[in-house]
């Protein structure tokens, strides 16, 4: 690649024996499409995936699940594990891919309307516990919340003392906030006997 007479030495490349991976790259890899690779790299916000050799996206850490808080992507991901994304966008001068694992499969906050309302009855199995209430997963990996004030018609003082990880509960949808994302739960309306229309 370089040859310089006077020092009588001769610059050699190796990658200039191989194509750049990176040429055309928008069209081998069209933003929306649906492609296959293999975690690389775990780092603090997403994972590195490897679509071929000398090519790899980032699924950050926002871009894991339409309905999970991911804190760590090792709490979803290994190195090795094959996977398939969706390519968001890309930027060939900065040899950067932004993948999607979410996009993978519908929001289902999108139709959320459809699928729950105010009053009806719910079951799923307690997933967290906190000092404030415990996460319930509903169908479609949407997370419930029965607050700590909704759990008994009695004072509750500690939720592990009336609930356990793992447990299926029944429950009455008593809120829906789709900005927000949150879905509220109540055990006590159901102990309450409390209808439909109400």
């Amino acid at each position: 690649i370089e040859v310089d007479t006077e020092r009588e030495r001769v610059s050699l490349g190796l990658k200039q024996t191989t194509s750049n991976p990176w040429e055309n790259i928008e069209r081998k890899y069209p933003v929306g499409a649906h492609v296959r690779g293999k975690v690389v790299n775990l780092v603090n916000y997403g994972a590195f995936i490897e679509l071929e050799e000398g090519v790899e996206g980032l699924v950050h850490i926002t871009e894991f699940s339409w309905t999970k808080r991911i804190t760590k992507p090792s709490e979803v991901l290994k190195v090795g594990d094959e996977v398939e994304a969706v390519i968001l966008d890309i930027d060939p001068q900065q040899q950067r891919i932004s993948l999607g694992l979410k996009q993978i499969e519908e929001d289902p906050w999108a139709n959320i309307n459809d699928l729950y309302k105010i009053g009806d009855v719910v079951s799923g199995k307690v997933t967290k516990i906190t000092a404030f209430g415990a996460f319930v997963e509903l169908s479609h990996k949407i997370d419930g919340l029965v607050h700590i004030s909704q759990i008994s018609k009695d004072r509750v003082e500690k939720v592990k003392d009336k609930l356990s990880l793992g447990q299926e509960i029944e429950a009455r949808v008593i809120k829906i906030d789709r900005d927000e994302r949150r879905i509220g739960l109540s055990i006590k309306a159901l102990e309450e006997g409390f209808s439909e229309d109400d």
